[in-house]
């Protein structure tokens, strides 16, 4: 019984400390839970906070790159404005510069040598022709074409008419001052920057383009005359048209100028000859003072440039002309209230306009330079002439 009291002993030791160890592992366990709780309670904790951090730096990532597109939009827009602005800017510039394509001396070279054409064109027809002079003694047909030499160009009555009465067998000098004049007449309007002769629509252009003067500065009227002179080209005749055309006119003239003077045997005879042998030298006249034209009206802004004839039977001035026969050693003996027989070099002036003073409206003035003085012949002149070929007597 004792033994067996022993064991039971033994067994209930054993049990209890089974149960305390039991116990003990039971807390050991509940705190190791607990931490872990504890621990996945943190860990929550902290990824919730990193979830709404990460939701706030969404929010804030899509703000700002909301914001970047729209810097990126406004610098796009600011960049294309920026473009248009300057592109602006330099088509204004272009626009109100007054440089000019072309320079003066080089515009002044292309008018001496329409007067050196000219002057050996003339020369050429008087020397050429001078032997037939006489040839035909009808005074029917000398005066018919010092008629149509009236009427078709602006030379004043006195010239045709002394070219049909005058006796030019032993001096052809008025028959080459006659061709010269005429050629200088119609060149200085075939020379123009406003060709109207080619098409009447310029007319429209170039009335425009007077009242553009009186208000507007140079560089906006001289800039509008070379952008619309420019692609004027594009709408009206072609130009070896037009230098045909008055080739041909000319040629008519120069055979009037023969056939007043007592050359030729007929009108038909005449222009046909004059077609044949000098057809050729009037075309390259006539297309010289048309590119002359296009050149002044269509490169230069600065100013107006042109050629310029003396009117027959105006006063002379020898600030605004030269007379082709004075005197080397005197050129300033022209008397006073002189009179101009006619042009036979032309001139070149240049005309530059000025915004007027005072009030905001007030017109232009206008400041002329002459480049080059036309050269004329005074009535004196041909007086002395006709005096030396005993006309009248």
């Amino acid at each position: 019984m004792r033994e067996q009291g022993l064991v039971w002993q033994r067994r209930a030791l054993d049990a209890e400390k089974r149960l305390a160890e039991e116990s003990s592992a039971r807390k050991v366990e509940e705190d190791r839970r607990r931490r872990a709780e504890e621990h996945i309670r943190e860990l929550r904790k902290h990824i919730d906070s990193q979830e709404r951090e990460l939701k706030a730096s969404n929010t804030t990532k899509a703000e700002l790159d909301k914001a970047l597109a729209h810097a990126q939009a406004e610098r796009r827009n600011l960049t294309a404005l920026l473009e248009t602005k300057t592109t602006e800017l330099k088509e204004a510039q272009t626009y109100m510069s007054k440089v000019d394509d072309v320079a003066d001396s080089e515009v002044l070279q292309l008018a001496k040598n329409i007067n050196a054409t000219i002057f050996q064109i003339a020369a050429k027809v008087a020397d050429e022709c001078h032997s037939a002079i006489g040839a035909q003694a009808s005074r029917l047909l000398r005066d018919q074409a010092a008629a149509r030499l009236e009427k078709a160009v602006h030379l004043g009555s006195d010239l045709p008419r002394i070219l049909a009465n005058a006796d030019h067998t032993h001096d052809n000098v008025l028959i080459q001052t006659a061709l010269q004049a005429l050629l200088a007449r119609f060149l200085s309007d075939l020379a123009s920057a406003w060709p109207t002769h080619v098409d009447e629509r310029i007319s429209l252009l170039q009335s425009t383009y007077a009242e553009m003067c009186k208000r507007e500065p140079q560089s906006v009227f001289g800039k509008w005359r070379t952008i619309t002179l420019t692609y004027m080209r594009t709408v009206v005749p072609e130009q070896s048209k037009a230098e045909v055309s008055a080739a041909r006119w000319l040629s008519k003239q120069v055979a009037n100028v023969l056939l007043a003077s007592g050359c030729g045997q007929s009108t038909e005879e005449t222009y046909e000859f004059v077609k044949q042998n000098y057809m050729k030298g009037l075309t390259s006249l006539a297309a010289q003072a048309i590119e002359f034209g296009y050149t002044t009206g269509g490169r230069i802004v600065s100013a107006d440039i042109g050629v310029v004839a003396v009117p027959a039977n105006e006063e002379f001035q020898s600030e605004r002309m030269e007379d082709e026969w004075a005197d080397p050693k005197h050129p300033e003996s022209v008397p006073q209230g002189a009179r101009v027989f006619c042009t036979t070099r032309l001139g070149l002036v240049r005309i530059e306009r000025k915004r007027g003073k005072g009030q905001a409206d007030a017109a232009n003035t206008s400041q002329e330079l002459f480049l080059l003085k036309p050269s004329v012949v005074m009535e004196d002149t041909v007086k002395d002439i006709l005096a030396d070929m005993g006309y009248g007597q």
